[in-house]
């Protein structure tokens, strides 16, 4: 394979995340019927025809524009043996708030370096709004916004995080309340989760539903976002916004739950490695959220 570029790639990821987008804002809109709800056996989520249309197309893309790397795709396939470098996507980030009528939804492309276990750019766009997140390894986060009737985008803004501190008034997101199974690991359970929410009540605690969403609002550096916890890791794609967060000067911790329930500290850049996840708007915040979910465990 020619050297892998990761300026074309994220041009490419931009582009394709965009017109993803489009595909999926025509189901939010009833443009185009859902139909059945299917339940994944993997991990409890759900699948639409939503998903798997778009899936098919992110692959589909990548395929065409860069053969010579890997895929993994949910709802798609995957084809990430003997490649350096692979492509995640998720075509529908937070399919039960989309079945349901919430426009919280996202759509992910990243791409990840297997020899470096690096994940090297990530792109998450908001079909609902517009907006649209890109940042890749050695540059800065931002984000663009796109003007629906005529496909364009406006100029990017560079984004860095919330600068305050983390207290009973800024916001905390969480991805679930209830526990989690992946591939017949058991990440989280239902009690833990019931306390996390608990303890995390103090602040000013939110559930959007999309694990892409909720890093690239820590990216975007609104007045008092300050944090995620994620405990609920479908796959490598819902973590690839750690990367955004990073380069927005933010910071992030990542964890594995080991077989006799403990929490070992894995690199927050190597999304194919780790369970839990914490990102922040500082390291005082990430180390604060961690300390709750270690007395979890």
């Amino acid at each position: 394979m020619a050297q892998f570029d990761v300026r074309e790639f994220g041009e490419f990821s931009r582009k394709v995340v965009r017109e993803g987008m489009d595909l999926v804002r025509a189901y939010q809109l009833g443009e185009k019927p859902i139909g059945e709800v299917r339940k994944k056996v993997a991990d409890d989520s759900l699948l639409t025809v939503a998903d798997r249309k778009c899936g098919a197309f992110l692959k589909e893309r990548v395929i065409g524009v860069f053969p010579g790397i890997g895929y993994n795709i949910e709802d798609a396939g995957e084809a990430a043996t003997q490649f350096d470098i692979v492509a995640l996507g998720d075509p529908i980030d937070g399919t039960l708030p989309f079945t349901i009528g919430l426009m919280t939804s996202t759509v992910i492309l990243g791409a990840y370096d297997v020899r470096k276990k690096r994940v090297l750019s990530c792109t998450i766009g908001e079909p609902a709004t517009g907006r649209l997140w890109h940042s890749q390894v050695g540059g800065a986060c931002g984000v663009w916004a796109c003007r629906h009737a005529g496909r364009r985008f406006c100029r990017a803004r560079a984004t860095t995080v919330w600068s305050g501190k983390l207290s009973t008034d800024s916001v905390v997101l969480l991805d679930a309340s209830r526990g989690f199974r992946r591939s017949g690991r058991q990440i989280f359970y239902d009690e833990q989760a019931g306390q996390l929410v608990m303890k995390l009540a103090q602040h000013r605690l939110l559930m959007a539903g999309s694990n892409g969403l909720h890093q690239a609002l820590v990216a975007n550096g609104n007045d008092r976002m300050a944090g995620v916890i994620t405990t609920a890791i479908g796959g490598p794609w819902d973590v690839c916004g750690v990367l955004l967060v990073f380069n927005a000067g933010g910071a992030a911790r990542a964890f594995r739950v080991t077989e006799d329930r403990q929490l070992e500290e894995r690199d927050p850049l190597d999304v194919m490695d780790y369970d839990v996840l914490v990102v922040g708007n500082c390291r005082n915040t990430v180390d604060s959220l961690s300390g709750v979910l270690h007395r979890l465990f």
